[in-house]
């Protein structure tokens, strides 16, 4: 008696221990579920939503657009550039971007000048990394024109030619002239045509006219990056070996651009080669003088020989 009633309790006990898995099972899926549900709530509440990416500081906008007016079509980072390349050192000018917010961002520029302590253009975020570089080069150039250090028209400020460039051009432009008046003395060559109105207005146009003229190859350009910072380009121009032209010629440093280094290279080889022509033509004009001169000689003679014959006659 006493075993069936223990084997009848122990069996509903094993029965209840089987269910209580069971239920276990769906309380630990719900739990995970729930976990899960508020790990997704917290992410989504953690990300920026929609509505805040289309927050717009309308003071911010509204101080953007009158320093946009302000800024207007001008160049203002390449004049700053081109004041800092023409007033050494070229390593006094630097800019430093920033970034404000972030729903959207918007940009903002610094640029730094060593002639002054204070920075430029920080007052006013812009939706584009140019336009803050705009405004800032900008309110530095007002800066340099407030100081006399760059006059009021923002261009014609004096530019300062390297020694090397001067020596250079003056050694080339002798070595060039002699070796011109020499040939034009051996073959009498007569010099062309005084040259026509080229249609290119760079300087760099009217050379290929200009060496067919005088008789030379056309000069090849050689020019090099001479800041990793800013993009300044030194370099030259030489003949290819022409015996007539050594060396290098019209050598400039530290130009804003590479575009604008080669028109300043072009410029001085333009003037070297118009010197050369100059030479030529003057000598031409002083043969074509003594020509006239031993002409003119000869034909008085014949009259000076017939003016003595009749004067014997007479005598006699």
């Amino acid at each position: 008696m006493e075993t069936s009633e223990i084997s009848t309790i122990s069996q509903p006990s094993r029965k209840t221990n089987f269910q209580s898995i069971e239920e276990f099972m769906r309380e630990q899926d719900e739990l995970d579920a729930i976990k899960l549900a508020e790990a997704k709530a917290r992410a989504e509440a953690a990300a920026p939503s929609k509505k805040a990416r289309k927050t717009i500081d309308i003071e911010a906008l509204a101080l953007e657009a009158r320093a946009l007016e302000e800024i207007g079509e001008t160049n203002w980072i390449g004049r700053l550039h081109e004041y800092r390349s023409v007033h050494p050192p070229t390593t006094g000018l630097k800019y430093v971007d920033g970034v404000v917010g972030q729903a959207p961002a918007r940009f903002t520029c610094i640029a730094a000048l060593a002639e002054s302590p204070q920075p430029f253009g920080d007052a006013v975020s812009f939706t584009k990394k140019k336009d803050a570089k705009q405004y800032a080069s900008k309110k530095a150039i007002d800066w340099l024109i407030e100081n006399k250090f760059m006059p009021v028209d923002q261009v014609k400020f004096p530019k300062k030619q390297p020694k090397a460039v001067s020596q250079a051009a003056a050694g080339t432009a002798k070595a060039a002239a002699a070796a011109a008046a020499a040939s034009a003395q051996e073959d009498n060559a007569i010099p062309a045509a005084p040259p026509s109105k080229s249609t290119s207005t760079s300087f760099a146009g009217q050379i290929p006219d200009l060496c067919i003229r005088l008789g030379f190859n056309m000069p090849k350009y050689e020019i090099t990056r001479a800041s990793e910072i800013a993009p300044l380009y030194s370099g030259y121009a030489h003949f290819n070996g022409d015996p007539r032209i050594e060396g290098k010629v019209g050598e400039v440093f530290d130009v804003f651009g590479q575009k604008n280094a080669k028109e300043k290279i072009a410029e001085e080889v333009f003037s070297f080669l118009k010197d050369i022509e100059r030479q030529r033509m003057a000598l031409y004009e002083d043969d074509a003088e003594e020509e006239d001169r031993k002409r003119k000689r000869s034909m008085e003679s014949p009259e000076v020989g017939n003016t003595s014959g009749k004067a014997i006659k007479a005598q006699a």
